[in-house]
């Protein structure tokens, strides 16, 4: 098995399975008008099926508008047999794929490393998690991660991927709610997030970025350290999450 380049092994699990639950809160709450900060690291993944090395180049990310109805080729209520030939679809039948499941959560996870994914720098993970109770797609995450101690224009890369999704979802989408740029940290931003007609959400976030350098300045010079990420988290339900949960009145 060859591991990705940059990415690690625990970096695949973060990526997509309890994470996309506090996102889809935050999402919705930025929309309302309210701040959230996710905190946490992610639940407890499991793989089960081997990852071989990930495929060439791919074109720009596109999603069908109007209204959020999935990534690509993969629709919202797909099973993991329709979901899988909608990865072969739009990223070629060569692509392996690796299964991680959420016990907490409830939820399972098919993710598909890539090399390259435009407009984000660095290698990527689309993970598709699949509802505890449908069983269908529900969520899905695109992720950037560059590790170590990325260099000022690789965080730059990072702020400027970020900018070209926000005003690419701005010119597709005709939202019920919608938030712009807000930073939710020393070293964290949301981009963009939005709900459609229908409910569904979408969110565009980085970290390990100089919140001030988003304005197209030079920034207040201060340098981030550790990791940087770009994420981009659709949700089916952005107000209720097809996660796990204890009944009411259980205990």
């Amino acid at each position: 098995m060859r591991n990705l380049p940059s990415l690690k092994a625990a970096d695949l699990d973060s990526i997509g399975t309890s994470t996309f639950r506090r996102d889809l809160a935050r999402t919705a709450l930025i929309c309302a008008g309210t701040m959230v900060m996710l905190n946490g690291t992610a639940g407890s993944a499991r793989p089960v099926k081997k990852v071989v090395a990930p495929v060439a180049v791919v074109p720009a990310l596109a999603v069908v508008p109007p209204g959020l109805r999935g990534f690509r080729s993969a629709a919202f209520g797909m099973t993991k047999a329709q979901v899988l030939a909608a990865i072969a679809t739009d990223f070629g039948a060569s692509i392996r794929t690796v299964e991680t499941a959420n016990a907490v959560e409830g939820t399972e996870v098919i993710q598909a490393p890539l090399s390259s994914l435009e407009p984000g720098p660095g290698v990527a993970v689309v993970s598709y998690i699949f509802g505890a109770s449908s069983k269908r797609l529900s969520n899905v995450n695109v992720s950037w991660s560059l590790q170590g101690e990325p260099n000022a224009e690789q965080r730059a890369a990072i702020i400027t991927g970020g900018l070209q999704l926000g005003a690419y979802f701005q010119s597709t989408l005709t939202p019920v709610k919608v938030s712009g740029l807000t930073p939710t940290g020393s070293s964290s931003v949301v981009f963009y997030a939005a709900i459609d007609a229908r409910g569904s959400g979408v969110q565009i976030d980085g970290s390990g970025i100089n919140p001030s350098m988003t304005s197209g300045g030079p920034g207040n010079g201060v340098q981030p350290r550790g990791p940087a990420t770009l994420r981009i988290s659709y949700t089916l339900n952005a107000a209720v999450p097809d996660v796990f949960r204890i009944r009411p009145g259980a205990f």
